[in-house]
Formats: structure tokens, sequence, C-alpha cells
């Protein structure tokens, strides 16, 4: 399959050619994931690993969220004993804001 490349870029634009199909249903798949899950009866602390899980599964098929987007999957899984915590946060979105989160919502279990 690549015995014949003579660039680096050559080999490249074959591999992207040959995996990128098979990566847009596991991106598409990932965000489904994302959007689905919630806290629910879940310890926060399982919910967290969770959605952070599934952010790391993005980031490897080069897909990451961004911050923004982060917060707002994660507080939108939350359940309504959280939303006093959540929805402030919505309101200060900007980078490092993943941790204030994680430190917030820990708090709230104490």
């Amino acid at each position: 399959m690549l015995g014949n490349v003579k660039t680096s870029k050559e080999a490249w634009d074959i591999l992207h050619k040959l995996f990128a199909s098979k990566t847009r249903p596991r991106i598409m798949h990932l965000k489904e994931c994302l959007s689905r899950f919630t806290e629910a009866s879940k310890p926060i602390f399982e919910y967290l690993n969770g959605i952070k899980l599934i952010l790391n599964e993005l980031t490897l098929v080069s897909s990451p969220l961004d911050d923004v987007d982060i917060v707002i999957h994660t507080s939108n899984g939350l359940g309504a004993e959280y939303r006093e915590v959540s929805v402030p946060l919505l309101g200060k979105i900007q980078p490092a804001l993943r941790n204030s989160m994680i430190s917030l919502l820990t708090l709230r279990i104490t």
C-alpha cells in the first residue's frame, strides 16, 4: 500500500483517505454519546470521569472540543441539584474553566 510512495506527503495522503472515512462516524458517535450522557443517579466523580473519557476519545480522533462546548455539555448532563452551580458557570466561560467547574461540583457534594 505504501511501498511505492516517494514522499511522506504521499504516504500521509494515502493514510488519510484510508482512515478518514472510518474516523468521521466515530466522531459522530462520540459526540452523540456526549450529548446523551447524564449524571442521573451516578456519583458526580463517575459522571465527570465519563465526560472526561469521551472528551479524551474525541481528542484521540483529532476532534477535541473547546472549553465552551465542554462546559455546556457537562452542565447539560447535570441534575437539578447542580443547577445553582452550573448556571453561573455558563456566564463565565473562559479558558481553564473545566477545572473551576470540577472544583465547584466536587465542593457541592461534600
